[in-house]
């Protein structure tokens, strides 16, 4: 499975991405909203994303709400 996560701290997405590795998924990960966006927007999403509450582009709750 798939999993997105977006947020603007390079080491926050290195953390989250090494340990969701471990445990075997596959990590996309965005450095700020509109990245996230389209991946999301994509023909096959990530069925789960992790998202910063804020970050350029589009802010966590945006990209949610969305």
């Amino acid at each position: 499975m798939r999993i997105l996560i977006a947020d603007d701290d390079q080491s926050m997405r290195f953390i989250l991405k090494v340990q969701l590795e471990s445990w075997g998924y596959e990590v996309i990960s965005c450095k700020n909203g509109h990245e996230a966006m389209d991946h999301l927007r994509a023909e096959d999403p990530p069925r789960i994303a992790i998202l910063d509450w804020m970050m350029h582009g589009y802010t966590g709750i945006e990209i949610a709400q969305e």
